[in-house]
């Protein structure tokens, strides 16, 4: 009878090992699975705080870009009736290196395409506005390499090279086509991050 209760003692002992082994293992996954989580969150509020930043910086790329393009349209149509070969070359020129200042943000540009790409992964729904993000990127590429080749070649009295400008580039930033499409590029971008954040 002594061993049958060392038995039971020793089986009891055994249960308690056994349910503290569960609990503690219990306690390590839980712990784990949290720290997973928080991690998550952490690279979500992450890849959302540098999308937004990104896309901000755009937004401000393009429109300095914008009213550099404005600008030398302005001054070729108040010079277009007396610009001689020279200072058409000159214009020509100062395009050229409006085209140049896109390109020179293409860090940030390739840096918003690879944040697209990740977006598939951590936040789907931001993947298109970053797209059209892009695709206002080569829009506005697009007509400035137009625009250079017009004044180069095509358009010596400069009419067509002003029609694209008022299509992309026209006056008031409140009623420009391209300003309104980054605005609600934007908007829709910080709709869909700012609770990521």
């Amino acid at each position: 009878m002594a061993d049958a209760g060392c038995d039971l003692i020793s089986t009891g002992s055994d249960v308690i090992q056994a349910i503290c082994a569960l609990t503690v293992t219990g306690f390590a996954i839980a712990g784990l699975n949290s720290w997973k989580n928080e991690r998550r969150g952490n690279r979500r509020s992450d890849f959302a705080e540098r999308t937004l930043t990104k896309l901000l910086e755009a937004q401000e790329h393009l429109r300095s870009v914008r009213l550099n393009v404005f600008w030398i349209g302005e001054l070729a149509q108040v010079e277009a009736d007396w610009l001689k070969a020279d200072q058409r070359r000159q214009h020509d020129a100062k395009l050229e290196l409006v085209h140049k200042r896109l390109h020179s943000k293409s860090e940030l540009f390739a840096e918003l395409d690879s944040l697209a790409r990740q977006a598939r992964a951590i936040a789907p729904k931001a993947e298109q506005p970053l797209k059209d993000m892009d695709e206002v990127i080569r829009k506005v590429n697009a007509a400035i390499v137009t625009l250079h080749g017009l004044n180069m070649v095509n358009d010596p009295d400069g009419e067509l090279a002003r029609m694209l400008r008022e299509a992309y580039m026209q006056g008031p930033e409140a009623t420009d086509p391209i300003v309104l499409e980054v605005r609600q590029i934007i908007t829709r971008a910080d709709a869909i991050l700012r609770p990521l954040l």
